[in-house]
């Protein structure tokens, strides 16, 4: 069974941040270990650059993800 081309895009993007995810933890591990008041949240930091600088809620506010066709 082949995913439909809307699975397909869901599939990258949850890859897509995972990557970020695992990017900004070591970060977040390195600045932890120096300073834990500096530490931040970094899932929101990754969210944020896998979805160009927004937050779920203020990209659909934008109008990004306008979905073009209907889903079942």
């Amino acid at each position: 069974m082949e995913l439909k081309d809307y699975q397909k895009y869901c599939v990258n993007e949850v890859k897509v941040y995972v990557e970020h995810l695992a990017e900004f933890r070591a970060k977040y591990e390195k600045i932890l270990a120096i300073d834990p008041d500096m530490a931040g949240d970094f899932t929101r930091k990754a969210w944020e650059k896998a979805k160009g600088g927004t937050t779920f809620q203020g990209a659909i506010y934008k109008g990004r993800y306008i979905m073009t066709r209907k889903m079942d």
